[in-house]
């Protein structure tokens, strides 16, 4: 764990300062800079002692606060969430005291995005639309760009697709009159991902390869993954298994070699579903409890939610229908304090299937009445299938039907759902 000063412990100095030392520092912020480049958190932590030492010396806190957040953002991706936040705290209290409101602003910012990972939605929103403030204030439209993209994913997870376009959209035109490239290929990347969810897959493709290209102009090696990843989910929806797996692997290498270890999660979790999908339910187990596991050390309510309703489809399809249920239980109980409606609506869905093939026929239709509410609300492109099983359990409940018949028939068929 980096040290901390006190925020009021470095004086500030009106000497001059010695060429040696302003030169000492300045190789010291470089040799920073340079460990937080390559993702080497223990050389950064080094680097970051000394250049905070001479930062207190010189009496230059706010370049102590900029230090701050910068390893920050490392210890941030390398899933170091306490470390982050203390830093960013501390970074933050410093820019106040001095009244710095930009970087104050870009702290907020990085708060909200620590608070997405761990799933604290509400705190996330609240960081950003203080953020937001300061930004509109100053006229910083960069940073009202940036900070729109981040409000856009709260809003899709809330399941409120139209509002998510809408920002992102805002966010894209304002980085694209900014000539941000960067920017334009982060919200190139997530308007490429509404398509996808609307089963637009030709318009997804199309943004998400520009998304990419922008990206590796830039070497965005981080974006690269996550789109190399979403091109993945793709080409295992059109069944090209073979193309899914390269192209998983590929973002998994990538996110290896820059340190991201929950693009690492969220690849291994994607593995699972090919292996569980060619019948390997050990191999599908392995990946899973792998990108479980990673998930819980970065706190990535999220990503666990995912990654136990995947467990319990696979402990559905090894006729395991206690712990199905279990997991199904946590997953939804997760979404609920996450205000995940659209991964949440899926769970509902899954359950459903468990509970009608064990002729829970009331409780499969109450939780299919949910699910087929989120789908109308949220317009996802499946609301058919929803309806669909509504209707068969429906029927099964109606006197005199051959319902145990069709729950035979169906008894399985909650495990195949994905």
């Amino acid at each position: 764990m980096t040290k901390h000063l006190p925020p009021d412990s470095s004086p500030q100095s009106t000497e001059p300062v010695p060429p040696a030392q302003l030169n000492g520092c300045q190789a010291a912020l470089a040799a920073l800079a340079q460990a937080i480049a390559t993702g080497d958190l223990a050389a950064a932590r080094q680097e970051y002692e000394r250049a905070v030492a001479i930062l207190e010396a010189l009496g230059d806190r706010a370049g102590m606060a900029a230090a701050c957040c910068e390893m920050g953002r490392l210890a941030h991706s390398v899933g170091e969430i306490a470390e982050a936040r203390q830093l960013y705290q501390h970074s933050m209290t410093i820019a106040e005291e001095l009244e710095d409101r930009p970087a104050t602003a870009i702290v907020l910012h990085n708060l909200g995005n620590l608070a997405c990972l761990t799933g604290d939605y509400a705190e996330a929103h609240r960081l950003y639309q203080r953020s937001m403030t300061i930004a509109q204030d100053l006229g910083d439209r960069a940073g009202i760009a940036s900070t729109l993209h981040q409000l856009g994913m709260l809003a899709l997870n809330a399941g409120d697709v139209a509002k998510a376009r809408r920002l992102y959209q805002q966010s894209l035109d304002i980085e694209e009159e900014l000539g941000n490239r960067a920017g334009i290929a982060r919200s190139l990347h997530e308007l490429g991902s509404l398509a996808s969810l609307a089963g637009d897959i030709a318009e997804a493709h199309r943004l998400y390869r520009r998304s990419m290209t922008i990206a590796e102009e830039f070497e965005d090696r981080t974006n690269v993954a996550n789109t190399l990843g979403e091109l993945g989910n793709l080409a295992a929806e059109a069944g090209d298994v073979a193309e899914a797996q390269r192209l998983y692997r590929r973002s998994m290498t990538i996110a290896q070699e820059v340190g991201d270890r929950s693009v690492v999660a969220i690849a291994l979790h994607q593995m699972g579903n090919l292996a569980f999908l060619a019948g390997d339910r050990a191999e599908a187990h392995r990946l899973y409890r792998q990108s479980l596991g990673i998930a819980e050390e970065l706190g990535d309510r999220p990503g666990i939610a995912s990654t136990l309703g995947q467990l319990a489809l696979l402990a559905g399809a090894e006729g395991d229908l206690a712990k199905a249920e279990r997991l199904y239980r946590q997953n939804l109980a997760l979404c609920r304090e996450l205000g995940d409606v659209v991964t949440g609506r899926v769970t509902l869905s899954n359950l459903a299937l468990l509970c009608e093939s064990q002729g829970r026929l009331a409780e499969a239709a109450s939780l299919l009445e949910r699910a087929v509410e989120i789908g109308e609300r949220v317009e996802l492109p499946d609301l058919a299938q929803d309806r669909y099983f509504l209707e068969r359990v429906r029927l099964q409940m109606r006197p005199g039907c051959m319902g145990w018949a069709m729950r035979r028939a169906v008894a399985l068929s909650h495990a195949l759902k994905h």
